[in-house]
């Protein structure tokens, strides 16, 4: 869109909230938007879709009263929303001197992301809970509904994904290094899957805690930091229907890119049990979600997104052939990396035996 028509847009959208501005700075996600001194975020959202999903999220958290919100503020006729041909808006109170919250880079950190997330998903439950709309819902559930249902079908996707590709490298002539390392690799990585999903459908049979059916997706900028160290949740958060409990899944992730990795882990689940409790069959599930190789999976995933582009590779293969988006000492560096996440599905492990009364689940693939 022009700068004349943006312009133009905006001018109709503000009028809608009474607001004459004295200064507009855009931003890469939305503007903010200044006013006789005070500050607000007016967030433009593309897809409709988006702006539901966030105030779906927003009236469940409003509803518990929830310290994590930015304020919405209401157009005249006290909708949530301005709606034009093109897009839709939203219109936050912007906090003085916030920043957003950057990645995690300490223990520190991931406390404070794991508790910032634990606060978030247990008042997200609540709400639920307290729905009239989800308690009728419920009712209507067929009584074998299984919260991780997702999880598990898109692990058996993606082993299933994993197996068409290796078949296609095998069959290729001239494979590179790199794919050829990668199929040597397969066995085990499908030995993660089939354990990953063997401890979701173990847990079909036991009490499983009900957590929030949305999710953040990806956490980068999830978060706004204030200088009295709040967080609040960014006013441009795109949400996505799933199981809460993957957003620790998640931070617990990103505990790989600092030295301190054992500790971090630690921090971030302490900060989320600071919130929100788990329960044995709460570290189940995480363990299965860690027990996934999600970064393998990644190279498959940009591998088949990016076959259909010119490839900068001159090896031989077809051109329609899926290929790595890494070289063979990335993708060395991957397995190597991937053989220190052991420690970490061994401490979940005992965290499920701590608070169960029979022994370990899962022994093989965790021992150190």
């Amino acid at each position: 869109m022009g700068v004349d028509k943006l312009t133009r847009e905006m001018s109709v959208v503000l009028r809608q909230y009474n607001v004459h501005p004295n200064r507009i700075a855009f931003f890469e996600r939305g503007f903010l938007v200044t006013v006789d001194g005070e500050t607000g975020w007016l967030q433009p959202w593309r897809l409709r879709s988006d702006v539901q999903r966030y105030l779906t999220v927003y009236r469940l958290l409003h509803g518990q009263n929830s310290s994590l919100l930015l304020p919405l503020i209401l157009t005249k006729k006290r909708q949530e929303a301005v709606f034009t041909s093109r897009r839709a808006y939203t219109f936050s109170r912007w906090p003085e001197k916030s920043t957003r919250l950057k990645w995690p880079q300490s223990v520190q950190d991931f406390y404070r992301w794991g508790r910032a997330i634990g606060k978030l998903q247990r008042q997200l439950a609540a709400a639920e809970a307290a729905s009239a709309e989800n308690r009728a819902a419920d009712a209507t559930r067929p009584a074998a509904s299984f919260p991780f249902s997702g999880w598990l079908e898109t692990m058996r996707q993606r082993r299933q994904t994993v197996l068409e590709v290796r078949q296609r490298w095998l069959t290729a002539a001239n494979l590179p290094e790199e794919e050829r390392l990668f199929v040597r690799n397969v066995p085990p990585m499908l030995e993660r899957i089939d354990t990953a999903i063997w401890i979701l459908e173990d847990l079909q049979h036991r009490p499983v805690p009900v957590f929030s059916r949305w999710t953040m997706g990806d956490l980068s900028d999830s978060f706004l930091s204030l200088p009295s160290g709040e967080m609040k949740l960014a006013p441009w958060k795109r949400w996505w229907p799933g199981n809460g409990l993957s957003d620790l899944g998640r931070l617990l992730l990103l505990v790989w890119e600092v030295p301190q990795a054992w500790e971090a882990a630690a921090a971030a689940v302490d900060g989320f049990e600071e919130e929100w409790p788990l329960t044995a069959e709460a570290f189940q599930a995480l363990l299965a979600y860690m027990m996934f190789p999600h970064t393998l999976w990644s190279l498959v995933h940009r591998a088949l997104a990016a076959q259909k582009r010119p490839s900068a590779r001159v090896d031989g293969m077809s051109p329609d052939m899926p290929r790595l988006p890494i070289d063979v000492e990335q993708l060395r560096e991957i397995y190597r990396q991937e053989r220190q996440h052991r420690p970490l599905l061994a401490w979940l492990n005992r965290k499920i035996a701590e608070r169960r009364t029979r022994g370990r689940i899962v022994r093989r693939l965790t021992e150190t």
